[in-house]
């Protein structure tokens, strides 16, 4: 190979290897909906968490993470999908909140 035909074959081979290592990084699901909506202060404690995301999710016990309002972690009862809808996540709230938080 001539030095023109090496530098365009490393040049194809690198930018192949750098589509393929800067593919997962748009392999993020987008949130597009939350309920009760993010940052809200509520009355009283909700007796579940929506969320909703613009693509199918995997419903884990660590999808969701719900804080009070001393930054303490929340547990939380079972995380599904509704109705088998892969892009919709819930979470039942299992300790109730004190109001506002």
């Amino acid at each position: 190979m001539r030095g023109g035909q090496r530098l365009a074959v490393l040049l194809v081979a690198t930018a192949a290897c750098l589509l393929a290592l800067g593919a997962p990084a748009f392999a993020h699901a987008v949130l597009e909906h939350s309920t009760p909506p993010a940052g809200s202060v509520l009355k009283q404690s909700p007796d579940e968490l929506s969320l909703t995301f613009g693509e199918s999710v995997i419903a884990s016990s660590q999808a969701i993470r719900l804080y009070d309002d001393h930054l303490g972690e929340v547990p939380l009862g079972d995380v599904t999908h509704p109705a088998g809808r892969g892009d919709v996540v819930v979470a039942a709230v299992t300790h109730r909140l004190h109001p506002g938080t």
